[in-house]
């Protein structure tokens, strides 16, 4: 009888571990495939957009708090910046992509597989900055720098997941609402921007289409503007909205970056630099309103990637 008990404790026992050990490797192989969906969803965040739009601005004002002055960038910047995310538990790799013709296409790199890393895997999301105040006299040429990383993004392999693309609007602040308008600058480059962009975009699929061509130029060339240029599917086949892209999900967002502008001297000239450009209108500040924060949405929007 007590050789009985015996067995029926030491199976018990045994039982339990057992049962400890499946629990114990259950919960291993869970933790290994999220790790494994959150190495696969990447931590490359790129600033990409034309010139004079503020993208090495808002890279200093992410990365370093502080946006001094600058001049149009040649050459990359990549630096790390904390998101404010509970997800993001290392931070994320920041990379400002020159905007200029001849490099811009540099940003392709990220996308394609270089010996034993596959990059594709490392690109959370693609941050598409323009002059939201300027976009008016430059909007064919923003629309087909928009286009060729469209184009890009849309043209991934099935097997790779097509980043998230954000249109940001940037120098909102220099924007001014009608008189009798109570629309926010913000609002209202969010609405000029969707607006301007998605027209120049319809032209440009429309033109793709009717050339009978999907053939990509080469990235960079001045020789230009390649209007042939694919990736602009919509998904009902109607005109083409950023809502209706068969690509990707895109989001538009405004905002600006608190940096000191240089002004013009008695008799001298401005200091070249990215922010610069032309003014429709100074803003004027009031000391009794509180301060914004002009990358607030751009911030938010980092937070909520996957």
């Amino acid at each position: 009888m007590d050789e009985l008990k015996r067995v029926d404790t030491y199976s018990l026992i045994l039982g339990s571990v057992l049962l400890a050990c499946v629990l114990v490797a259950g919960e291993t192989s869970r933790l290994e495939i999220v790790d494994s969906r959150r190495a696969k969803s990447g931590s490359i965040v790129l600033l990409v957009g034309p010139s004079d739009g503020g993208k090495t601005a808002i890279f200093s004002s992410l990365v370093y708090n502080h946006a001094p002055p600058t001049h149009t960038s040649l050459q990359q910047n990549v630096a790390f910046f904390r998101s404010p995310s509970p997800f993001h538990r290392k931070p994320l790799q920041v990379v400002d992509i020159p905007g200029h013709p001849r490099i811009r296409g540099q940003f392709t790199d990220f996308f394609q597989e270089n010996g034993k890393s596959k990059n594709i895997g490392g690109v959370k999301a693609v941050i598409f900055v323009c002059d939201a105040a300027a976009l008016t006299r430059n909007a064919s040429t923003v629309a087909e720098h928009l286009h060729l990383v469209m184009h890009a993004i849309s043209n991934l392999p099935p097997s790779a997941t097509p980043p998230p693309l954000l249109v940001f609007a940037n120098k909102a602040d220099v924007l001014t609402s009608a008189s009798k308008s109570k629309t926010p600058n913000t609002a209202l480059a969010v609405t000029r921007t969707t607006t301007i962009l998605e027209r120049e975009l319809e032209k440009r699929r429309l033109n793709s289409i009717k050339s009978n061509t999907a053939v990509l130029g080469e990235l960079g060339d001045e020789g230009g503007e390649d209007d042939t240029v694919g990736g602009l599917d919509v998904t009902e086949g109607d005109a083409f909205t950023f809502d209706k892209w068969d690509g990707g999900v895109v989001t538009i967002r405004s905002g600006w970056v608190d940096i000191q502008r240089p002004r013009k001297a008695h008799g001298g000239h401005d200091t070249a630099s990215e922010d610069d450009e032309p003014k429709e209108k100074d803003t004027v500040v009031d000391p009794t309103v509180p301060k914004k924060d002009g990358l607030a949405e751009l911030v938010d929007w980092i937070a909520t990637l996957r």
